[in-house]
């Protein structure tokens, strides 16, 4: 039987009625956190993207901006970022800065001010990059305040009760949506914070959410409400009759079974470190460690300017674990102060399991730049000027000038200076260099740290030029 034309379109748009039902009934089911966006917009946590009815948009992937905005809003304080009246002066470091959006400007100002947020190496901020699970779990341990381990900031945002271990895992290894957002938020408010603060307890407290909404999303029970209810008037209890005591020694069944003493959890035989980090004493941004950190590498370095003398370790054993710095004996968490001499500065770390058997060593090599910080001629002049990541300059003098003093300035006074004119001969120290008119004089000076080995050299080619 042939069909009409009108029958196949009939049939045609009932099964395409039939296959967009089935797409929307799957797309709306992927979703994990439906119940908690939920909850979290009745507690004015969450808004969704629609000014009528809450839309929560769960599948739209999540750039940085976002996350900030996201983070301040869970913790009740939006209303302090809107306050910001100079986000754009706050912002201007960042080379990217017109390309935040207007609606996070506040938000990304207050979030850099307060430590929470940081920018790139190069100057940018980045607000259009994916945000991931690891930047994501970081901004909430920083506003919890701890100093996480990015790498590892999901699993200790489980450790304060704000993940369950699975979800660590999983929000670890990928970049987020706002279902994901969703979950890691509503998880942050059972969370605790550095000084033993439930997160919850705290905006209940501060009334930034309503306690019968806090209820009603199951973050806390009836039963412990913030808010005590009255204690009733007890009854009188009503005088017992007397009883004929019994003998208790011929009543065996009143002889309590002792309770066994239960059998302590066996020690961990793991040596690792947890976290590593490195913080300029007067700069919150750590000082980049190369590679970077993960416990099964044991050799790090790092660079800092001559300037820098004296640098915070931040370090912590894995498993209960001890340390020992530098032969220091501490316990599983370090925060320590560590002078720098210009050149290389070896800190050894050895950690130690918890049941006293394993051992790890890991080395970090903070090199110190041995560099001058100015450079004094006696005649002539100098080109270019003078700055310490500059080594090769040239100094023109006057056709008659047979020598010239050259008085290099060191950064370091632990550092000692010497010249030479030919790098395949010894270094000396010399006052005052002879030239030659005739040609190109050239001479090098070489600055030795302070540890003796290492060695920052200058290139100076001296020139005579005819009087006008």
């Amino acid at each position: 039987m042939k069909m009409t034309v009108k029958k196949r379109l009939t049939w045609f748009l009932l099964l395409a009625y039939i296959l967009l039902f089935t797409i929307t009934y799957a797309a709306e089911g992927a979703f994990t956190y439906t119940a908690e966006a939920q909850k979290l917009n009745d507690l004015g946590l969450y808004k969704g993207i629609s000014t009528e009815t809450f839309d929560p948009d769960l599948g739209t992937a999540l750039s940085r901006e976002t996350g900030v905005v996201m983070l301040l809003r869970i913790f009740g304080l939006e209303s302090e970022a809107e306050a910001i009246t100079d986000a754009d002066a706050t912002l201007a470091k960042f080379t990217d800065a017109a390309s935040i959006s207007s609606w996070a400007k506040n938000a990304v100002a207050y979030a850099v001010t307060n430590g929470l947020v940081q920018g790139y190496p190069d100057g940018t901020f980045g607000p259009k990059v994916a945000l991931n699970g690891k930047a994501y779990a970081t901004l909430i341990l920083r506003q919890l305040g701890f100093t996480p381990d990015y790498n590892n900031a999901p699993a200790e945002l489980s450790d304060k009760g704000g993940l369950t271990p699975e979800e660590a895992t999983l929000f670890a290894g990928k970049d987020l949506i706002k279902d994901d957002l969703v979950g890691m938020s509503f998880g942050t408010l059972s969370a605790t914070d550095s000084d033993g603060n439930k997160i919850i307890e705290k905006l209940v407290a501060e009334k930034v959410v309503d306690e019968t909404a806090v209820v009603d999303a199951g973050l806390v029970t009836p039963v412990t409400t913030l808010i005590p209810e009255p204690t009733p008037t007890p009854e009188p209890t009503p005088t017992p009759e007397p009883t004929r005591t019994r003998d208790r020694r011929s009543d065996r069944s009143d002889r309590s079974t002792p309770t066994p003493t239960p059998t302590p959890p066996p020690q961990s035989s793991e040596a690792k470190l947890s976290i590593l980090q490195l913080y300029n004493i007067d700069d919150p941004i750590p000082i980049v460690i190369e590679p970077a950190f993960s416990w099964e590498a044991t050799s790090y370095f790092a660079y800092v300017d001559n300037s820098v003398s004296c640098i915070v370790l931040h370090t912590s054993a894995a498993s209960n674990g001890t340390l020992k710095v530098n032969e220091m004996q501490s316990d599983d968490s370090v925060n320590m102060e560590v002078p720098l001499q210009t050149g290389s500065n070896s800190i050894d770390i050895e950690v130690t399991a918890e049941d006293g058997q394993a051992t790890l060593t890991y080395t970090l090599i903070v090199y110190r730049e041995s560099n001058l910080a100015g450079i004094a001629i006696s005649t002539g002049s100098i080109s270019p000027e003078f700055s310490p990541d500059t080594t090769v300059y040239d100094i023109t003098v006057g056709v008659e000038t047979q020598s010239i003093i050259i008085t290099p300035i060191l950064a370091d006074e632990n550092a000692s200076v010497w010249f030479s004119h030919d790098l395949e001969i010894p270094f000396e120290e010399r006052d005052s260099l002879d030239i030659n008119p005739q040609q190109i004089n050239t001479f090098y000076i070489r600055v030795l740290a302070e540890d003796g080995l290492t060695t920052e050299l200058y290139q100076l080619n001296i020139m005579t030029q005819a009087a006008e």
